[in-house]
C-alpha cells in the first residue's frame, strides 16, 4: 500500500501483495493525518488506472487538500474516482451495503472489476453525531458491524483492498485514561491490520505505528515521517 511517494519504509508496512489479506484500519486524533494518508493511497491506485471508491463522512470533502497532493501524481481519469458524501449514518450504511452492486454491474458488463481500493473515511463520526439512548446506540453498533462485515466480504470475494479510518476516543479504566479507536471491538474483529498515527513534540513529524499485522509477530513497528503539503515524506 503506497502511503507515501518517498518513504519506502512506511510503504513496506503493508506490501502490495499483502494488502487484500485483511481490512486496513488507520486511527488517531483529529488532524493527525489520517485523511492525508487516504488521499495518497487513493491517488496511487488512480495513477495505476484503477477505480477508487471513497466514502467521505467528514463533510465537506477537502477538495483543496486532495488537489494539493494530486499535483505530485500522474493525471488520472476523473471518472475512476467515485466519491460519496453521506451526511447521516443511515446514508453511510446504505452506500456501503450497496457497493457490491456497483462491482457486480461492472463485472456483468466487462467480466471483471477495475475497482482497486475502497476507502471509508471515517467509520464512526456519523454514528457518534447521532448518539441517543443506550438501546439506539447498541442498534447502530450492530448496523456498523454488519456494514464492516459487508466490506470484508467484498475484500475477500473480489480481492479489493479496504481502508478504514477511525478517530481516537478516551476510555477510563481504573481511573486512568486510555486512547483507543472508536468502535474498537468491531474494528479489532474485522481489521487485522491496524496503524496508529501519533503526534510528536515536533509539529511536522508523525510517528506511524504498525500495531497489528496478520503475518507479522514482531510488533509494534514504529516509523517517524514528516507531514507537509505533499503528504507523508
Amino acid at each position: 500500500m503506497q502511503f507515501s511517494l518517498t518513504n519506502q519504509g512506511l510503504n513496506s508496512m503493508i506490501s502490495t501483495s499483502d494488502e487484500t489479506a485483511s481490512i486496513i484500519h488507520i486511527w488517531g486524533d483529529i488532524g493527525v493525518g489520517k485523511t492525508t494518508m487516504c488521499y495518497s493511497c487513493a491517488l496511487s491506485k488512480l495513477a495505476q488506472g484503477k477505480k477508487v471508491v471513497y466514502v467521505n463522512t467528514k463533510s465537506p470533502f477537502n477538495s483543496n487538500r486532495f488537489k494539493q497532493i494530486m499535483q505530485n501524481y500522474p493525471p488520472f481519469d476523473e471518472y475512476n474516482f467515485i466519491l460519496y458524501n453521506p451526511t447521516t449514518f443511515s446514508q453511510q450504511t446504505e452506500i456501503l451495503m450497496n457497493l457490491e452492486f456497483l462491482i457486480l454491474e461492472e463485472i456483468n458488463t466487462f467480466h471483471n472489476t477495475s475497482v482497486g481500493l475502497i476507502i471509508l473515511d471515517d467509520a464512526s463520526i456519523l454514528r457518534h453525531l447521532e448518539l441517543k439512548t443506550k438501546e439506539y446506540n447498541q442498534k447502530m453498533l450492530r448496523v456498523l458491524n454488519t456494514t464492516i462485515a459487508s466490506l470484508d466480504f467484498i475484500r475477500k470475494t473480489y480481492e479489493i483492498p479496504v481502508l478504514i479510518t477511525n478517530r481516537s476516543v478516551i476510555r477510563v479504566i481504573n481511573d486512568q485514561n486510555f486512547s483507543q479507536p472508536a468502535s474498537n471491538a468491531i474494528m479489532e474483529y474485522w481489521a487485522k491490520y491496524r496503524i496508529h498515527l501519533e503526534r510528536t513534540t515536533n509539529p511536522v513529524i508523525r510517528e506511524v505505528v504498525l500495531e497489528a499485522h496478520p503475518m507479522h509477530s514482531n510488533l509494534p513497528i514504529r516509523i517517524q515521517t514528516q507531514l507537509n503539503n505533499n503528504g507523508f515524506v
